[in-house]
């Protein structure tokens, strides 16, 4: 017997630039200069802005791998320095869980428009515990997810009880919660984003 073979718990979100928290130009100074997500070029208001995009994240009903889709619209890959997913509820700013940088080329793997991405717990950063944020840097220089994730919120809890972040399972109970969103960043939009997407549950079968 095979045991949770083709049964899936999946999550998507739809991503907007109307959903970030406020416009480019509007971005705390202090918060811009630590996280070293400057704004180099000039930023179109968030109600202006015609990018799109679609996430959907598949776990394996024994928690053991994660499948991430990621389609764009109105966006070239070109145009993308960074995507994450953050833990965080709808209109605010949370810690990073998993750099997508790490895992694909976004220029090169996201030209057609669409991605498919397997993500591990190696993949998935160990926020809550005070710990390093689980991001590979090269040339051992501080990354921009250990920066971000020293600034902003080390804990999420539920009921009281705090929820420990490093594996597959946690990421599935931030999303069942509504506790994880998709972010998209480029020069002109690197501090908020370009667009992004709160990831909540879906009815959906998986063969």
């Amino acid at each position: 017997m095979t045991f949770c073979k083709n049964k899936y718990f999946v999550y998507d979100a739809c991503c907007s630039p109307q959903q970030q928290p406020d416009d480019e130009k509007n971005a705390p100074e202090d918060l811009v200069k630590i996280s070293g997500l400057i704004s180099n070029h000039k930023s179109i208001p968030r109600e202006l802005r015609k990018e799109r995009g679609y996430g959907k994240l598949v776990f394996k009903k024994d928690l053991s791998i994660c499948y991430l889709f990621l389609y764009i619209k109105n966006l070239k890959s070109s145009n993308i320095n960074l995507i994450h997913i953050h833990a965080g509820s709808p209109g605010l700013l949370g810690p990073i869980i998993v750099n997508i940088g790490d895992l694909i080329n976004i220029k090169k793997d996201l030209a057609d428009g669409h991605v498919k991405i397997k993500i591990k717990n190696e993949n998935i950063a160990n926020f809550v515990l005070g710990e390093s944020s689980g991001c590979k840097c090269k040339n051992n220089e501080q990354c921009t997810c250990e920066k971000m994730n020293s600034i902003f919120p080390k804990t999420i809890q539920f009921n009281g009880i705090p929820l420990t972040s490093g594996n597959i399972a946690t990421l599935d109970s931030l999303a069942r919660l509504g506790l994880l969103y998709f972010n998209f960043h480029n020069d002109a939009e690197n501090f908020y984003g370009i667009m992004r997407g709160q990831i909540y549950p879906i009815e959906e079968k998986c063969d």
